[in-house]
């Protein structure tokens, strides 16, 4: 189970069990090579009132129980996970030559742990979490990020309990990749699409959060139908944003038979605006009144590029 997911259990499960929990908590302990294999241990520690409602979900996940913790006087019962993953395969999770990065938070769960917190304090507790840590090893040696170093300096400790309202960890050889001036959103080269463009997400320095209508995007995602606004961050604090419009509808008009009478009111509209509309040729408006008898043509284009195509008679 995807430790994130993971996380909004824990937060439903302690919304219904926190008058009787002391808080549950979660660590990861990642290993990663320099090709971007990536070993993790998943540990998730549970009092008796919240494995009632969880440890059942959590054994249906690959985790097992393998014994207690002791945490500030009080015994959890200890689940634990490996998975073997890659960075490119992991939710948020990037990795140069010289630095690494992870957005840990997602929009939802954020939400979900605000909502866990609330109950947590209506109930007298502190926090849902009495252990929420990260720990990596890198392959290079870390002089600069936002985590503890360990005296190896190749693993560093993220404390989400401590960083709260950070959403992206990081950790570079030195602070050049926090000097980042240049952010690229490849393929967006033009405001309306009427195919569904795949974006990629580019800088030279650490991203901090990509979004896309203010929900969490991969470094490359597929555009959504209408308005996408994309905003992405570096750590430094450098954003970029672009606006555009994917339309794959073509225009609709009152056209629905092939023969009209004298004075039919032609009218048409897009989901965006109308690029161009003729009729046989001539430029007309929407609302254009056709008064003489006929074969008609009407084409109008909107300015994604879709077509419309009608023709009919006036008698």
């Amino acid at each position: 189970m995807n430790i994130k997911v993971l996380k909004k259990c824990i937060i439903a499960a302690a919304c219904f069990v926190v008058t009787m929990a002391a808080g549950c908590g979660v660590e990861q302990t990642l290993i990663i090579d320099g090709t971007g294999n990536v070993n993790q241990e998943s540990h998730v520690y549970l009092t008796d009132s919240e494995d009632a409602y969880l440890g059942s979900s959590l054994t249906s996940s690959d985790f097992a129980l393998v014994g207690t913790k002791d945490i500030n006087g009080v015994p959890y019962k200890d689940y634990k996970n490996v998975t073997v993953t890659t960075v490119a395969e992991t939710e948020g999770m990037g990795m140069g030559a010289n630095y690494f990065y992870y957005c840990s938070k997602s929009r939802d769960s954020s939400q979900n742990m605000g909502l866990g917190n609330q109950a947590a304090a209506n109930a007298g507790e502190p926090n849902v979490y009495v252990v929420d840590t990260i720990t990596v090893t890198l392959p290079f040696e870390i002089n600069c990020t936002n985590g503890v170093v360990k005296e190896d300096k190749r693993t560093v400790v993220f404390d989400e309990n401590q960083l709260k309202g950070v959403d992206t960890f990081y950790a570079a050889t030195d602070n050049t990749v926090l000097n980042g001036t240049t952010i690229n959103i490849n393929a967006v080269n033009k405001k309306y699409y009427k195919k569904k463009p795949v974006i990629n997400i580019t800088a030279d320095g650490i991203i901090a959060s990509i979004k896309n209508n203010a929900k969490n995007a991969k470094e490359s995602f597929k555009a959504a139908e209408g308005k996408n606004q994309v905003e992405v961050s570096l750590v430094n604090g450098l954003t970029k944003k672009v606006t555009f419009y994917v339309d794959t509808k073509a225009p609709q008009c009152n056209v629905k038979k092939s023969e009209y009478k004298k004075n039919f009111k032609l009218t048409f509209k897009d989901e965006n605006k109308i690029k161009s509309a003729k009729l046989n040729g001539k430029k007309v408006k929407n609302g254009y009144k056709i008064k003489k008898a006929g074969k008609y043509k009407l084409v109008v284009i909107d300015l994604a590029g879709n077509k419309l195509t009608k023709k009919f008679k006036i008698k």
